[in-house]
């Protein structure tokens, strides 16, 4: 047998045992997932289902985005469909009319965005999923703010919520002067360009507005929102979009795969 041949056949059985070697050295350094830190989202351009997690509703497994791995000390995770419920940001009198003291609509802790989440909508997990999720620290524009009272145009307060909307500053890069610093921007949205990510989805498809929990600084009755095409701007408190909640676990929370639509997905579901 000729020498070039030999030297031909030799290499491709040694690039057929390197290619054997890397599977079987990246199989054991990567096996099935166990806990919720590993799912968290990486890089622009990842595959969505590689940051995906599937939780139970209503006894009905539903997506949600792995998308930060320090918020708060937790992992944050985004619902990818917004909720079929259809909610105002808050009912309220304008112009400091009836019971609203000057009526400060966009004041987070007393909407009805935030009261919808955390007594409705937490109320679709399963017990012992709600005793999972963080009681999270979160930054909100104050009343005095939202009235237009305060000295600082744009005071915060930390309030902590289990289930709460993100800010205008988390999910865009530049800063608007109609908005108060309330976090940083995620990741997940760091880039202009972000306009996909933005946009949200009912399950069937079709793009809505939906409610950040951000007080548009204009006047007392405006919020912040994510128009259906991904861009920001502001709304009448009065109005009424889907929500896409937010919330925050544990870095070690177990996961498991499942088949799901058929095809292999992460779970979570109860610790024995």
């Amino acid at each position: 047998m000729p020498r070039r041949i030999k030297l031909f056949i030799c290499a491709g059985i040694i690039c057929v045992l390197s290619i054997t070697v890397f599977f079987i050295v990246r199989a054991t350094l990567e096996p099935d997932k166990a806990e919720l830190w590993e799912l968290v989202y990486k890089r622009k351009g990842q595959n969505p289902d590689r940051y995906t997690v599937y939780i139970q509703e209503d006894g009905v497994y539903e997506p949600y985005l792995v998308i930060d791995g320090d918020y708060d000390g937790g992992v944050l995770l985004l619902r990818k469909y917004l909720t079929e419920e259809m909610s105002p940001y808050k009912i309220t009198h304008p112009y400091g009319k009836g019971d609203y003291n000057g009526s400060r609509g966009g004041y987070y802790p007393l909407s009805d965005v935030d009261a919808f989440l955390n007594t409705d909508f937490i109320e679709k997990f399963p017990q012992w999923f709600q005793d999972m999720i963080r009681e999270t620290n979160i930054l909100v524009s104050t009343s005095e703010t939202v009235r237009g009272g305060s000295k600082n145009p744009r005071e915060t307060e930390t309030i902590q919520r289990k289930i709460f909307l993100l800010s205008v500053k988390e999910v865009k890069d530049e800063q608007s002067r109609l908005a108060a610093v309330e976090g940083t921007v995620l990741r997940y949205f760091r880039y202009r360009t972000r306009l996909k990510e933005r946009i949200a989805t009912l399950k069937d498809g079709t793009a809505k507005p939906h409610w950040l929990r951000s007080a548009y600084l204009w006047n007392d009755i405006k919020a912040w929102l994510v128009g259906w095409n991904g861009q920001i701007g502001g709304g009448s408190v009065s109005s009424s979009y889907p929500l896409r909640p937010t919330f925050c676990l544990s870095l070690n929370t177990p996961i498991q795969p499942e088949e799901i639509d058929g095809r292999k997905a992460y779970v979570i579901t109860a610790v024995p």
